[in-house]
């Protein structure tokens, strides 16, 4: 997939109106519009073109009901949705022409991972103590609290 553009594949259940057209997963193609809750800058909602799979894709064939996003790009699409990182994230994504905006994206807003603390050196706790006694086995807790704390 280009930068800008989405897979988007549904199934619709046999309850939905347009299951009589698309008894069979259903690619949309097409603007579109993506969110994931909560939405709260206007760049957290991203239009996208949804485009099917073709030679250069075939595997997307398989996949149902989901949503896939490109790997090109100057910022990862997800990121841009209300800062997403794919970790079981829910999308709303819209193809009803009624629905769309027709302003362009807005600019995304900025969402920044947290730095991950550096690695402290070996706690005391992990040290082997000498002793087998109550009093060794309190002090390596102790010492163990203390330095998980710091």
């Amino acid at each position: 997939l280009q930068d800008g553009e989405v897979y988007v594949a549904v199934n619709y259940p046999p309850t939905h109106p347009a299951y009589k057209k698309f008894p069979e997963p259903h690619v949309i193609t097409g603007t579109v519009v993506v969110a994931k809750c909560p939405a709260l800058h206007p760049g957290d909602l991203r239009k996208f073109r949804a485009v099917h799979h073709d030679q250069r894709s075939p595997h997307l064939a398989e996949l149902k009901d989901v949503i896939v996003f490109p790997q090109r790009g100057d910022r990862d699409a997800p990121n841009m949705l209300s800062g997403s990182d794919l970790d079981g994230d829910q999308y709303f994504v819209c193809w009803d022409e009624r629905l769309l905006p027709t302003a362009t994206n807005y600019e995304a807003a900025e969402f920044y991972k947290p730095k991950p603390k550096p690695k402290a050196a070996m706690p005391v706790a992990s040290r082997r103590y000498e002793g087998n006694t109550m009093t060794d086995k309190k002090k390596q807790l102790t010492d163990f609290f203390v330095n998980y704390i710091k």
